[in-house]
């Protein structure tokens, strides 16, 4: 299995999307039980990077809007989203849980944007993106909530990731931070392999250009 998109070909990732435009892959999910995880690697590849634009299966309304901003037109969406501000058109948090995404698109990450994961028609997960950079594999949680998350989604991506390959990461960003007991429990998880992420940190790595950079300095320190 391939680590990233970096090292497909342009052949290669033209066959994947007519797969996947004939249906053969869409819903397959990166649940390592399921025996088509480990012979098709396709399917990682899939739910972990950015598909062509063109294909079917992508969603473009909101991942179209928020790729056409720069650098400083996400920063003032974000500040709005922090105020509280609804951003018209844009559902309650899904404007949040794109710039996240889009902060890892502008510093050169592959994103997987917001998608469910169905079994038999039957969506089993809702997952706010995915990453892929120097070699780690995320798996994003954004929370806009107006008041400090608790445990609750920290124990959901946790579980999430016991679903995934061994060494993928979650990262979960809130724009009203964690409560000390769930920044406490946090740093006891065995292995420690969730990082918290508040508004401040966000805006000052996307203002920086150093969201990504520091994501990865936080890792090797934990390691």
């Amino acid at each position: 299995m391939r680590s990233g998109g970096a090292n497909w070909s342009a052949r290669e990732r033209h066959r994947l999307t007519r797969r996947l435009e004939a249906g053969k892959v869409a819903n397959s999910g990166l649940d390592h039980n399921s025996p088509a995880v480990a012979t098709d690697p396709a399917i990682f590849f899939y739910q972990m990077h950015s598909l062509p634009k063109k294909s079917s299966l992508v969603p473009i309304g909101y991942r179209a809007e928020i790729e056409a901003k720069n650098k400083t037109q996400v920063i003032a969406m974000l500040k709005s989203v922090s105020s509280g501000k609804r951003i018209k058109d844009w559902p309650l948090g899904k404007a949040f849980e794109h710039i996240v995404l889009r902060a890892f698109e502008l510093e050169g990450a592959s994103v997987r944007w917001p998608f469910n994961n169905a079994i038999n028609g039957t969506v089993v997960e809702q997952i706010d993106g995915a990453v892929y950079h120097g070699g780690f594999a995320y798996l994003v949680e954004s929370k806009d909530y107006s008041d400090p998350n608790n445990i609750e989604p920290i124990a959901k991506l946790r579980n999430q990731l016991t679903r995934r390959p061994a060494g993928t990461l979650g990262l979960l960003f809130a724009r009203n931070g964690f409560t000390e007991p769930a920044k406490t429990l946090t740093r006891m998880i065995n292995p420690l392999n969730i990082l918290l992420w508040e508004f401040e940190e966000l805006e000052k790595g996307l203002s920086t250009g150093t969201h990504v950079s520091s994501i990865e300095n936080q890792i090797f320190l934990c390691g």
